[in-house]
Protein backbone atom coordinates (compact mmCIF):
# COMPACT_ATOMS: atom_id res chain seq x y z
CA UNK A 1 0.00 0.00 0.00
CA UNK A 2 2.85 2.24 1.27
CA UNK A 3 4.54 2.01 -2.63
CA UNK A 4 1.62 2.83 -4.68
CA UNK A 5 0.90 5.70 -2.12
CA UNK A 6 4.62 6.60 -3.23
CA UNK A 7 3.75 6.10 -7.06
CA UNK A 8 0.75 8.45 -7.14
CA UNK A 9 2.71 11.07 -5.17
CA UNK A 10 5.61 10.63 -7.67
CA UNK A 11 3.39 10.79 -10.48
CA UNK A 12 1.64 14.24 -9.34
CA UNK A 13 4.80 15.60 -8.79
CA UNK A 14 6.64 15.47 -11.57
CA UNK A 15 3.23 15.99 -13.79
CA UNK A 16 2.74 19.86 -11.21
CA UNK A 17 6.82 20.12 -12.11
CA UNK A 18 5.59 20.09 -15.70
CA UNK A 19 3.00 22.00 -15.51
CA UNK A 20 5.15 24.64 -14.10
CA UNK A 21 8.10 24.68 -16.38
CA UNK A 22 5.80 24.70 -19.42
CA UNK A 23 6.38 27.91 -20.37
CA UNK A 24 3.09 29.55 -20.68
CA UNK A 25 3.86 32.77 -20.15
CA UNK A 26 6.90 32.64 -22.23
CA UNK A 27 6.44 35.39 -25.12
CA UNK A 28 5.21 33.86 -28.27
CA UNK A 29 2.80 31.75 -26.58
CA UNK A 30 -0.51 31.18 -27.54
CA UNK A 31 -3.47 31.62 -24.17
CA UNK A 32 -5.56 28.49 -25.54
CA UNK A 33 -2.65 25.81 -25.78
CA UNK A 34 0.14 27.11 -23.65
CA UNK A 35 2.51 26.07 -26.18
CA UNK A 36 4.78 28.62 -28.55
CA UNK A 37 7.21 28.90 -31.06
CA UNK A 38 10.61 29.82 -29.47
CA UNK A 39 12.94 32.72 -31.22
CA UNK A 40 15.80 32.10 -33.31
CA UNK A 41 18.14 34.94 -33.18
CA UNK A 42 18.97 35.80 -36.50
CA UNK A 43 21.38 38.29 -38.40
CA UNK A 44 20.16 40.34 -41.09
CA UNK A 45 22.58 41.88 -43.89
CA UNK A 46 21.94 44.09 -47.02
CA UNK A 47 21.88 41.87 -50.54
CA UNK A 48 24.59 42.10 -52.36
CA UNK A 49 25.96 40.77 -55.93
CA UNK A 50 29.43 39.16 -56.19
CA UNK A 51 31.17 36.53 -58.30
CA UNK A 52 31.93 33.51 -56.73
CA UNK A 53 35.59 31.85 -57.77
CA UNK A 54 35.25 27.79 -58.11
CA UNK A 55 39.17 27.45 -58.36
CA UNK A 56 40.82 23.79 -57.40
CA UNK A 57 44.11 22.02 -58.14
CA UNK A 58 44.46 18.45 -59.10
CA UNK A 59 47.68 16.28 -59.36
CA UNK A 60 47.28 12.82 -61.54
CA UNK A 61 48.40 11.18 -64.78
CA UNK A 62 45.88 11.81 -67.98
CA UNK A 63 45.71 8.63 -70.11
CA UNK A 64 44.42 8.50 -73.27
CA UNK A 65 41.07 6.34 -74.40
CA UNK A 66 42.86 5.33 -77.66
CA UNK A 67 46.48 5.75 -78.78
CA UNK A 68 47.64 5.08 -82.30
CA UNK A 69 51.11 4.66 -83.24
CA UNK A 70 52.05 5.13 -87.07
CA UNK A 71 55.18 3.79 -88.05
CA UNK A 72 56.36 2.66 -91.26
CA UNK A 73 56.31 -0.87 -92.39
CA UNK A 74 59.26 -0.35 -94.70
CA UNK A 75 62.80 1.34 -94.22
CA UNK A 76 63.31 4.66 -96.10
CA UNK A 77 62.76 8.45 -96.74
CA UNK A 78 60.06 10.58 -96.47
CA UNK A 79 60.29 12.95 -99.56
CA UNK A 80 56.72 14.83 -99.60
CA UNK A 81 53.70 15.07 -97.12
CA UNK A 82 50.57 15.35 -98.98
CA UNK A 83 48.44 15.73 -96.17
CA UNK A 84 48.45 17.99 -92.52
CA UNK A 85 47.92 17.36 -89.21
CA UNK A 86 44.40 16.73 -89.04
CA UNK A 87 43.22 15.99 -92.03
CA UNK A 88 41.02 13.21 -93.04
CA UNK A 89 42.57 10.43 -95.32
CA UNK A 90 40.51 7.44 -96.75
CA UNK A 91 41.92 3.71 -97.20
CA UNK A 92 44.53 3.86 -99.65
CA UNK A 93 45.64 7.39 -99.88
Amino acid sequence: MKKTFFAIILIAFVGFLGWWFSGSDEPGTSAATGRGTRSVPVEVTAIKSDTIRDIAQFTGTLKPSARFVIAPKVTGRLEELRVNIGDQVKNGE
